[in-house]
């Protein structure tokens, strides 16, 4: 659902409710594979798909059915691979990739984050920290821990592309809160497997 007010956008005025929001149906598709080779390497790899039907949508002109300017929300393709490397007990490594394509725009990101539980044991307090590459715009630091079925983090994007010149060297932070389970469920660890941590 998208709402289109004309008046403080540099679009125009349009003047009539009818131009006030649009609807559209959009679907998406996801899947992943997840091949646990032993006790120490588990990889991944996934595709979702976004915008199937490339929903159209106009905020400028008449509305559709009105002739209309008719936009489409182009679709947009995410791999996504990784692995879960057990260098000890208590130490994971895990690699990872992702890939984006929407139109003309891509985007790779690429790095590692290491884990290190504090008693061997995934129901336990784990650390993490890592770093990655928004290859040709920012590198990315972040660092949290998890607690059960709780996971809070905290990252740092610096722009290595010629948007550092707008940022003046600054960039931003994220702080993110992610649970991590089954709906339903009432007890940790859950019966089945969870999907990986990224």
């Amino acid at each position: 659902f998208a709402t289109y007010d004309g008046t403080n956008n540099g679009e125009g005025a349009l003047g009539t409710d009818i131009y006030k929001s649009i609807n559209h149906i959009d679907f998406n598709w996801g899947n992943l594979f997840l091949y646990n080779m032993n006790k120490n390497l588990d990889i991944w790899g996934g595709l979702v798909f976004t915008h199937l039907p490339s929903p159209k949508e106009t905020f400028k002109g008449q509305p559709l059915g009105f002739g209309g300017v008719r936009n489409a929300l182009n679709d947009r393709e995410v791999a996504h691979f990784g692995a879960r490397i057990g260098l000890s007990d208590k130490l994971d490594l895990r690699p990872s990739l992702l890939l984006q394509f929407q139109s003309k725009s891509r985007e790779a990101n690429i790095g590692t984050l290491v884990e290190y539980n504090l008693k061997g044991a995934p129901d336990n307090f784990t650390l993490f920290g890592g770093v990655y590459d928004r290859i040709g715009d920012a590198f990315i630091v972040t660092a949290g821990g998890q607690y059960k079925a709780f996971r809070l983090g905290l990252s740092y994007d610096l722009n290595t592309s010629q948007l550092n010149a707008a940022s003046n060297g600054k960039g931003g932070f994220e702080i993110s809160l992610i649970w991590v389970g089954l709906m339903g469920v009432t007890h940790y660890p859950p019966p089945i497997m969870n999907c990986p941590r990224m």
